[in-house]
């Protein structure tokens, strides 16, 4: 593979892992929440589409935060 690949797929990964490692394993929501851009468009497949951070933070601080015994695993 190509540099300019691997370095995409680096990228890719280590966000990965900051986004997993803070939220799920870290429990960070305000952090979490701010991982999202303004205008993210969250597709929640219960709950429906959420649009902004805010509205995501909102959603964690509802139905995650409240659930901390609910675990996530990194293959």
């Amino acid at each position: 593979a190509s540099d300019v690949y691997k370095r995409q797929v680096e990228e890719v990964d280590a966000a990965f892992r900051r986004y997993w490692s803070t939220g799920a394993v870290g429990e960070d929501w305000d952090a979490w929440a701010d991982l999202f851009t303004e205008d993210a468009h969250y597709v929640e497949h219960v709950l429906g589409d959420l649009h902004g951070r805010e509205a995501i933070r909102a959603w964690i601080y509802f139905n995650v935060a409240p659930t901390t015994e609910i675990y996530t695993v990194y293959e």
